[in-house]
């Protein structure tokens, strides 16, 4: 049995969406990593100047989601 033969019946349809996400694919994959690092960073630089423990923690925290999405992503 030939499991790669054209089957009778079937159309071919021209690409679509799969096509179109590939040629995209860096430029996606460059505003998900700088989007989240520009968000941690503008983080830092709006709580940097309050030091209380609560601020730390609020910070460490963003740190630690942001590396997250990094290596989900």
């Amino acid at each position: 049995m030939n499991w790669l033969r054209k089957l009778k019946g079937t159309k071919r349809y021209n690409s679509g969406l799969e096509w179109w996400l590939w040629q995209r694919l860096p430029v996606i994959a460059l505003v998900a990593t700088l989007l989240p690092l520009a968000i941690l960073g503008l983080m830092h630089v709006l709580y940097d100047g309050a030091s209380s423990d609560q601020t730390a923690r609020m910070l460490q925290m963003a740190s630690f989601t942001c590396w997250g999405v990094l290596v989900f992503n």
